[in-house]
């Protein structure tokens, strides 16, 4: 049976997989666009994934970040999640043509489309975080408890300072494909479908700017 963490074996310590979310912002080129969050520490499941493959010989495809906030005394109740985060160092406009004969470069266009992408991560991050860091817990409570918030790097959206921090309780239109999430932003990439089937509580894709606005409510 798999023991996790595993021991370090150096320290013979078990491994400590905790990052802070603009370490786990970086991309492949090693940028990274979260400074808001330098301060806030959450478990790198890319580096739980790389480890369970080398276990399992099953290769993941994980998104970058997990925090459990569901016994933080300081979180709303409303708010008490496990968020699975996934940054996608890229503007909304190349997300969009990505793995399309649109895309700006050759690189991209060789790469998968962004709503299939994000479901595989979606799926992947819940089945393998069930069988590590929440390996105690029942699958489906965890997916009650779940959010999967994807988060780009563009800025043509910000919040107004002067509202309010609103979280809904259920999300606006998250039956169907379209729809807003519950703080009134949309969802893109047909990510809803999560939520309707159950995988997740709530789906969020949010552009850096409103993450920068949204999250430290919930993310401390």
């Amino acid at each position: 049976m798999i023991k996790f963490p595993p021991r370090d074996q150096y320290t013979g310590r078990p491994r400590d997989y905790s990052k802070d979310l603009h370490e786990l912002s970086a991309d492949a080129s090693g940028h990274k666009f979260c400074p808001r969050f330098s301060n806030v520490l959450a478990i790198g499941l890319d580096s739980v994934s790389a480890d369970f493959t080398g276990w399992t010989g099953r290769t993941y495809s994980s998104v970058d970040a997990v925090k459990d906030v569901r016994n933080d005394p300081d979180v709303d109740e409303a708010e008490r999640r496990i968020y699975f985060i996934e940054f996608k160092n890229r503007t909304f406009k190349d997300l969009n043509t990505q793995g399309t004969a649109c895309a700006i470069s050759s690189a991209l266009k060789k790469e998968e489309p962004i709503a299939q992408e994000l479901r595989k991560k979606a799926f992947d991050s819940l089945l393998l975080s069930g069988a590590t860091i929440f390996m105690t817990e029942a699958i489906d409570n965890i997916a009650w408890k779940a959010e999967f918030i994807v988060v780009y790097n563009d800025r043509k959206f910000k919040p107004s300072e002067s509202r309010a921090v609103e979280k809904f309780d259920t999300d606006i239109g998250a039956l169907g494909m379209a729809g807003k999430d519950s703080y009134g932003v949309e969802v893109r990439w047909g990510l809803n479908e999560l939520k309707r089937r159950r995988v997740f509580r709530s789906v969020h894709t949010w552009s850096i700017e409103e993450f920068n606005y949204y999250a430290p409510s919930f993310l401390r």
